[in-house]
């Protein structure tokens, strides 16, 4: 390259050398512009018209030597990734060679960009331990849980042991009785939620098809298998992660029918085409509802006590496929409406979506 060129390169900020062939037939450094030698930490003099096994010292020089060859012989590009040793600490150089043919076809040079990805291996390093030890965190959770929850269920049979038969003196014995049974009750409760938490957030993905209305009956065997709710259900076929959206189904479902002490209510489940690659599923019932903080979680504000395990794990479960999660009182000042979405699609539906 003449002088000139060199101090076009010099001009631009990305670190840019290039490569042409000597009397050898070898690949040479021609160029090498201001930034590339303050990424790598010397000048242009000491690199040009040599190789990189010449410039870079033990095995390092032997394996970039090789991708400048490949790229000089192939005449295809190549991008590639190396450690370098650079003031005493190692850096990940992520390098792109494009061959420059003449008339005749032969690569008459390489042009090679750099760009230090330090930061990136290092955000993969960090997020990588922060999820190992997040799952070892839930994990060990949800095992405490499993243990808890049978002695509690002990201390509730024995209150209610206690209770049967029991006479009241109106000593107050009978009240701490009561009492013991509502602390064994919510421990309970609080213990599920836990492990719903677990259940979602370690979730695997699964894509696949399936009926809604399939999904939610099967779900519904397991909440009211008595049939003592109302539940009316869209009937959909939707190809997307049926096991995000069973999860999310069932502690929604779960949520609406627990919190009614037992009173039967309206259900409804449907399912609309949100806009292109994701649908919604609305569920809506006629209960108690949620009290404002839990609206307000629901729709993405920070965990505050009482918001539920259970909730803060689908609304990570959620997240993490790319999802979206709100709620809202109906105009009628009862029950609940929760919509959550997910990618997928819905049979029968255009690529137009739905309104909301």
């Amino acid at each position: 390259m003449d002088h000139h060129d060199a101090e076009l390169l010099n001009g631009v900020e990305t670190p840019v050398f290039v490569l042409e062939s000597d009397s050898r037939g070898l690949p040479v450094f021609a160029s090498f512009n201001d930034a590339a030698c303050r990424l790598v930490n010397f000048s242009a003099e000491q690199a040009l018209g040599k190789t990189a096994e010449e410039v870079y010292q033990g095995e390092l020089g032997k394996v970039i030597f090789q991708r400048h060859v490949s790229v000089m012989q192939s005449g295809e590009a190549k991008t590639f990734e190396l450690q370098f040793p650079i003031e005493g600490r190692i850096r990940h150089i992520r390098t792109h060679l494009k061959p420059v043919t003449s008339d005749s076809g032969e690569v008459a040079r390489i042009i090679g960009t750099v760009k230090e990805v330090t930061a990136e291996y290092e955000l993969q390093d960090e997020r990588s331990r922060t999820m190992s030890v997040t799952r070892e965190l839930e994990a060990f959770i949800s095992l405490a849980a499993h243990d808890l929850r049978s002695p509690l269920r002990n201390v509730k049979a024995l209150s209610g042991m206690l209770q049967d038969g029991f006479t009241d003196l109106g000593d107050g014995k009978l009240q701490v009785i009561q009492k013991l049974d509502q602390v064994a009750n919510q421990a309970l409760v609080l213990i599920s939620d836990v492990l719903d938490h677990a259940e979602a957030t370690g979730a695997t993905e699964s894509v696949e098809r399936f009926e809604l209305d399939v999904l939610c009956r099967d779900i519904l065997i397991m909440l009211d298998p008595t049939g003592r709710h109302v539940v009316t259900i869209d009937s959909r076929s939707v190809h997307a992660d049926k096991t995000a959206t069973q999860i999310v189904l069932r502690n929604l479902i779960d949520n609406a029918i627990k919190h009614n002490a037992g009173k039967p209510i309206a259900l409804h489940v449907s399912a609309t085409t949100l806009y292109e690659g994701f649908f919604q599923i609305t569920v809506s019932d006629d209960g108690v509802g949620f009290d404002e903080s839990t609206v307000r979680f629901l729709n993405g504000a920070e965990q505050r006590p009482g918001n539920g395990y259970g909730l803060l794990g689908i609304r990570s479960l959620l997240k993490s496929r790319g999802g979206s999660l709100n709620a809202e009182a109906p105009m009628s000042g009862r029950g609940a409406v929760v919509r959550f979405a997910l990618p997928g699609t819905l049979d029968g539906d255009d690529d137009q979506g739905a309104d909301s």
